[in-house]
Order: structure tokens, then sequence, then C-alpha cells
């Protein structure tokens, strides 16, 4: 997920970063980029792919091979618009580092819930309508929902998902003509890491690379808006990130505009069936003018010492970690749906020169000027905080989506009438708490902060601030470290749901934040870690009953009703799941015990695989690839139903990168920069003054961005 409504802050702080990608016609001349290197979060596509969101425009599938199907579909709809030259790079998630693992849990538990729920509802209008003498078809009565938490690394699934693709790659490098000159790289989800982080990481390495091109092209799928960020932090000016355009339908919200029986109306919020078009659409992000619009913003800056964009790519990669991610949350007040990432830049640009130098250096953090910073935000902290929950709790409390369209009559199509109702009683479940006032007193809003979301009390707030600022710190450097030279520690987290006020966070410039790298989860114990027993069956039985089991000793660990926070909140999605966090030894050492009762395959999918790389074998192979070691393509792949024969005419290798000393924050040697697409009007520095003073004087809360305001 990464950073929430990223892209949409993107799209109007920088709407010229933002160009449609056309479908590729022969013989005609294309707008697109021109693209060496292509790389495929493969997650972003399998999600969409297997159980198709409203306004996708993927076709919905009945089964397994449809699924796989749509995934072939989507790639070769992708691919045929980027066209890459030279290479394309498949990765699948793999075991990720514990500080995300919490947030894995979290989702799943709650689409966990949700499907429960769901299909609860389903019976209850199955049944009322059954008693009503309305005749509902077998499909309807009997549907159940797929479980889409299996597309979690270490499942039957996802081996599957991994076998079909080694054959689809197979099959175009013999027979597509597009493919041909291509080398192919293969991470599936038996290689740890997140599958963006893979990519980043093989980036990395191909710059240090004595004959890498630094004026090579790269795009990266994927629908994360985190991708924006790591992508600025490759220093690479030819970057894109190629996206889905997804334009959710609207439901009617008048009587009058609604035909009651217009099939074609209602099943504007269904999926399309299997066989139906395959029409999405895409979108290309320029990174190149993302660097110009930051350029744009702090070139004017008045500091007293020399101007780096290099730099204030990473110092602007840090400071999104303050609005919040998939590792940290956000601090208090600088939520990125009321402005967050506006205000901590605006902050940057008035105090840099104030700083003396930038907040980070070559991938890590400069702790002694951090402080400084904090400590001047902190000024304004009280009235930031207020606005931001008056903000918060205005969007709570206004009438939701779908709400005041209750009340229509229903369709008289059976089917119809079932759809309707089930919208109407999910809407329901959906409905939000309303606000919260935590900072309506000045003289004690941080003992309400404490004492509402953490439940410290007055005598332990001393201790406890003291630990979770040295956590946060902590969690700052990791994460910095991890989007600039890899994971760091496989498992370090931060034990908490909220993140200490930004006033708390002083006299930390002396702490030194040491990391023990250890290693990652096997498949099965990230599978404990992360799902809820409703996933159980995506786990051998003997592990399973860990967490079905009354007499599991890790029962605990899988609670059959949870907290989620959503006071404040916008979207029912957007809540805090409070779960309890996983003890690491005491797993462990229970999955021991359980090991050898384990099965020949299913041993086989609990350990470590290798990244791939596969080519045809006239293509010449460059030494960016790191330690290349051939491999038997039918002993490599063990392919089964999936296995395509090649002739021999395709080589397969495994290979692991070098290990990378130190990322290079800079713009290689001979680089050609991209013409300016970003421009503004007149000079900026009286704009963010007038700005940063609204904010500091507590005044006007702004809801536009610093571009809309050019």
């Amino acid at each position: 997920m990464g950073v929430p409504s990223f892209f949409r802050w993107l799209i109007n702080s920088c709407p010229q970063a933002i160009s449609e990608a056309g479908v590729w016609v022969e013989g005609e001349e294309s707008l697109n980029p021109q693209v060496n290197n292509l790389y495929l979060d493969l997650n972003g596509i399998i999600h969409p792919c297997t159980h198709p969101h409203p306004g996708t425009n993927v076709p919905n599938p009945n089964n397994e091979e449809q699924m796989f199907d749509n995934i072939r579909r989507y790639l070769d709809l992708l691919i045929g618009i980027v066209r890459p030259q030279s290479l394309i790079y498949f990765a699948i998630d793999g075991v990720a580092p514990k500080a995300k693992m919490n947030q894995q849990r979290a989702r799943r538990f709650r689409a966990a819930q949700e499907n429960i729920r769901s299909q609860e509802l389903r019976k209850k209008i199955i049944e009322e309508m059954i008693s009503d003498n309305y005749t509902l078809s077998e499909e309807t009565v009997n549907y159940t929902r797929w479980d889409h938490n299996v597309i979690t690394p270490g499942t039957t699934f996802l081996e599957r998902v991994s076998n079909a693709m080694k054959a689809y790659i197979v099959e175009n490098l013999l027979g597509n003509e597009l493919w041909k000159d291509l080398k192919i790289v293969f991470s599936d989800a038996s290689v740890p890491k997140e599958g963006e982080h893979k990519i980043l990481e093989f980036i990395r390495q191909q710059r240090t690379s004595p004959g890498y091109d630094p004026n090579t092209r790269h795009c990266i799928y994927g629908a994360d808006a985190d991708l924006i960020i790591l992508s600025l932090s490759t220093h690479e000016p030819h970057f894109y990130i190629i996206r889905e355009k997804l334009e959710l339908p609207k439901r009617p919200t008048e009587h009058k505009t609604v035909v009651i029986d217009d099939v074609d109306l209602l099943n504007k919020r269904d999926v399309v069936p299997h066989g139906g078009s395959f029409s999405v659409g895409f979108s290309f992000v320029k990174i190149a003018v993302v660097r110009q619009f930051l350029d744009a913003y702090m070139k004017d800056a008045r500091i007293g010492f020399k101007y780096n964009l290099e730099n204030v790519i990473d110092d602007f990669v840090f400071l999104c970690f303050l609005v919040g991610n998939d590792f940290l949350p956000h601090l208090p007040g600088f939520n990125i749906r009321q402005g967050g990432i506006d205000i901590i830049l605006g902050f940057y640009r008035e105090k840099l020169g104030l700083m003396g130098g930038y907040l980070t250096r070559e991938g890590e953090i400069d702790l002694a000027l951090l402080q400084d910073f904090f400590k001047d935000i902190s000024r304004s902290e009280y009235a930031l905080l207020q606005k931001v929950e008056e903000t918060q709790n205005r969007a709570a409390s206004r009438p939701r989506f779908g709400k005041q369209d209750r009340d229509f009559p229903l369709p008289d199509d059976p089917e119809l009438r079932f759809k309707e109702l089930l919208a109407r009683e999910e809407e329901k479940l959906n409905e939000l708490e309303g606000g919260e006032c935590i900072f309506d007193q000045p003289e004690n809003y941080k003992e309400n902060y404490y004492i509402r979301k953490f439940g410290v009390e007055a005598e332990d707030y001393e201790c406890f601030v003291t630990n979770i600022r040295k956590y946060y710190i902590e969690g700052l450097v990791w994460n910095m470290r991890y989007y600039y030279q890899g994971c760091c520690s496989w498992k370090w987290f931060f034990p908490y749901y909220y993140a200490p006020l930004v006033s708390d966070l002083c006299n930390f410039a002396d702490l030194d934040p040491q990391f023990e790298l250890g290693s990652p989860f096997r498949p099965f114990e990230q599978l404990l870690s992360v799902l809820p027993p409703y996933s159980a069956h995506a786990l051998p039985q003997v592990l399973s009953d860990l967490m079905r089991s009354p007499d599991s000793e890790i029962i605990d660990f899988y609670p059959p009703y949870f907290v989620t926070d959503l006071k404040g909140k916008a979207f029912s999605w957007l809540g805090e799941v409070i779960l309890p966090f996983i003890d690491n030894d005491r797993l462990l050492r229970i999955v021991e015990r359980c090991e050898a009762q384990l099965t020949k395959e299913e041993k086989k999918r609990n350990i470590t695989g290798s990244t791939i790389l596969l080519t045809r074998k006239e293509n010449e192979l460059r030494n960016i690839f790191g330690k290349l070691d051939e491999m038997d393509y039918e002993k490599a792949f063990s392919l089964s139903e999936f296995l395509v024969e090649t002739g021999g005419e395709v080589v397969c290798f495994s290979f692991e990168l070098d290990k990378l000393k130190r990322h290079i924050c800079d713009l290689l040697k001979n680089v050609k920069m991209p013409k300016q697409e970003f421009y503004i009007k007149g000079r900026i520095n009286g704009l963010i003054n007038e700005f940063i003073r609204m904010v500091l004087d507590g005044l006007n809360y702004p809801n536009s961005t610093i571009e809309s305001r050019y």
C-alpha cells in the first residue's frame, strides 16, 4: 500500500508529471517514452486479476485457470504498451521484514473479517428473498468469496502462479518477436524481500557496474504510490512509472435519475464477466518532471551552503516517512489527506537555511539536524493538531457515499434486487464512528493523546515517551537504510500503533541506533505471522492447527475478535487494526517442533529460492547480473503441467547480486538530463512564506496544494 493518497497529492501538485499511455499501433508514431528496462511488481497485477474490483475492467474469473489467463492478458497488454528493448524484471513479493509484517497482518485480518461479514449478509438476504418467493440462480446461492489472503509467500497458490509465470516467460521468449532480444529476470515469492525492493536493489546494483549506461531508461509498473518515492531514491533521471487508471463508477444519488430495472446501470458496480472485454487504461508518471518540481520548489530557498538537488531529493524521500508508510505510522498532525506533505515541505524549505545542512547524507540521517528540525516544528504543534483534527472530524461526519440512496425502490429482477440489497447492507457495515476530540484543550492535549491512543497514565508518561521516542527514531533510520541500502534488520519493528507527538521527539541526537541483520523468516513462519484463522487453510494441516486449536500454545496470536480504531477516519479502510504483536522467539520455537511432520512437498515450499535469469541462447549477457550459475531447464523449474519444450533455445541461470557497498546518491557521469517540462510563473518565495505563516499562526488551514497556488 505504501503511502496512502500520495499519488493524489502528486497529481494535484505536479500534473505535468502525468501522461496517458497510448496503445502501440504498428506503422504509427508512438508518444510513449522509449524504455530499456521494464520492471513489473507482480503483486499489483495478481490482485486485480484474481479478485477484480469494480471499475477495473478486468474480467471476473470463476476459477484458477481464468485467473492465470487474466494475468497473461494483463501482462501482454502492459508489455505491448511499454515495449522494453533490453530487459523485463518480474518480481513477486517474498517474505518481508518484520517491520512490514505487522501491516500485512492487519490487512489480512481485516480482509478476513470483511469476507466473513459478507458471507453472513449474503446468507441472510438469500434466506429472506427465498421466503418472499424470489428465485435466485444457483451461482448466487452457492457463491463463496475467494480468499485472496492466499496471495502470500509459502502458499500452494503462489507456487502455481510462479510455475505459470515461468511457462509464460518461456513461451514468449520462443514465440514473441518483441521478446527475442530481451533478458528476463524472475524473482518469485520464494525469494525474500518485497517485489519493489528486489527491483530497487537490482537497479542500485546496476548503477555500480562498469558497463552500465547512465542514460538507461527505466519503467516500473505498480499500483503502490510508494514507487514514486522509491524511484526518486535511485537518482536515475530517465525513470517512468506506469500504473493503471482506475475510475470507480458512481451510484445514482437522485431518484429521478434511476431506471429501476436498468441492468447496465446497476451492473456498473460489478466486475466484467469472464470472456468479456479486457479494457485497461494506463498512465505514465515521469520521475524527471517530479525532480523538476522539487527543484523549482527549493532552488530559491535562502540557504548559506551549496544547493544540490540530489540532496534535496534524498531529504524529500526521508520527509515522506513522517507522513506514514508501511513501516511507521504518520506523525500526529502530518496526515497526507490533510495536507501533510505540503506542510512538512513548507517547514523544510523555511528551516533548511537555519539548519546549516541537509537532513540526510548518502542514505543516513543527521540526527543532530533532525532534532533541531523537530524542535522548530513543535513550536506550532498544537495549532496544527487542532486544525487537522477539525478537518478529520468534518470528513468523518460527512454523509457516506451511497447513504442517501438506500430508500430508493428496489428492482423487481431477483438478481439485481439481491445485488442492491447486498450493497446497501455492506454500506451499513462501513459506517464510521464520527470524530474525536483529543486536541480541544491546549493545557493537557499531550496527556489526552497518550491516554486515548496508548492507555498511558500520568505517572508512566515520562518513561513511555522515552521508549517510544527511541523506537520512532530507530524506525526512521531503519526506513532510510531500507530504501537506500537494503534491509539492515529482518526482525526490527515499531511496537506501537501510533507515532509520538513531534514535541516529544527531542534529546535524541546522541542516539546511535544499532541493528542486528538476522535472517528472514521462512515462508510458513511468515504465514503464521500474518494470516488470520479464517485463512488457516493456506497452511499445512499441522501448522493450521496452531491457529485454530484452543490448545495451541500460540492461540493468543489469533484473536477471533479485534478492535479497529475508526475515530476521525474518512474511510473505514483507513482504520487502525489493533492486534497483538507476534513474539518471534515463541513462534519459531513452536514451529520447529512441527517441522518433522511436514511432507516433502510442504518442506520444498518452505525453503528460500533464487532469482532466475532467462534469455535466448544467442543473446549476449553483460556482467551487470552478478554471479551467474547455469541451470538445467527442467530440473530448475519443475514445471509439471506448465512445462514448455524449448529445444535448447532458452538458457536459464540462477544469480545473486554482489553485495552493494554504498548506493550512489548522485547523478552518474555522462548522464544526459531530460528536457524541462515543469514551469511556474513568477517567484515562489512570497507564496511559501505566506503559506507557512498561516500554519504557524494557526489561522486558515490550507486544503489546496502548493502547486495550485502558483
